[in-house]
């Protein structure tokens, strides 16, 4: 990822531990910035930065700044033809408290993901699904089953297309079970075992 520094003063993006995944940014305002409850602060970071092609870049809070003073940051897409000055949207979500941002402190980090360009289709309809309309809270919240995404019959290394497998196309169906799931032809066998 290439970054030009836009100040004398402007820090270059850094990694808080070997495996973290977002680059640490810092705040590169020439005077300090109380973030308060429910008021947005534009941040200066000092930098641009060009986000790789097939990437886009989130801008996402630091959770030691979300636990301890309830900062969040608002806003944060960065497509990758953006090459403009990087700015951060902070606000907070404590009511009793407020952070004081100085030049140099870290406070957001930039997560790169990989992005695919998509075709925007108009159809007249959508394929039905178990869940369908079902929105807020259709779910629940308790603890589920776990369902899996894929099972094999005895093909090796199989996987299913549209219930049936891609080798042998035996019909497969996706069952909660709580364990491995298993194909219809061999819970009908199963059946008539217990039944014996």
């Amino acid at each position: 990822m290439q970054v030009v520094l836009l100040t004398p003063t402007a820090q270059l993006p850094t990694r808080g531990s070997e495996l973290a995944a977002g680059f640490d940014l810092y705040s590169d305002n020439e005077e300090a910035q109380h973030i308060e409850f429910g008021i947005p602060v534009s941040i200066s970071t000092g930098i641009a930065v060009k986000i790789p092609d097939d990437f886009v870049g989130f801008i996402k809070p630091r959770s030691g700044l979300a636990f301890n003073h309830g900062v969040d940051h608002m806003a944060g897409v960065i497509d990758a033809d953006y090459t403009g000055e990087i700015k951060l949207l902070l606000t907070s979500h404590d009511e009793e408290g407020y952070l004081r941002v100085e030049r140099g402190m870290r406070v957001a980090q930039l997560v790169l993901v990989p992005r695919y360009m998509l075709v925007v289709e108009q159809v007249d309809s959508l394929d039905d699904t178990e869940r369908g309309e079902g929105g807020f809270g259709s779910t629940g919240i308790g603890a589920v089953e776990p369902i899996a995404s894929q099972v094999n019959c005895n093909c090796t290394n199989s996987y299913k297309y549209k219930d049936e497998c891609v080798i042998c196309g035996e019909h497969w169906s996706i069952k909660q079970l709580g364990k491995p799931l298993v194909n219809v032809e061999m819970l009908e066998q199963l059946s008539e075992n217990q039944g014996e």
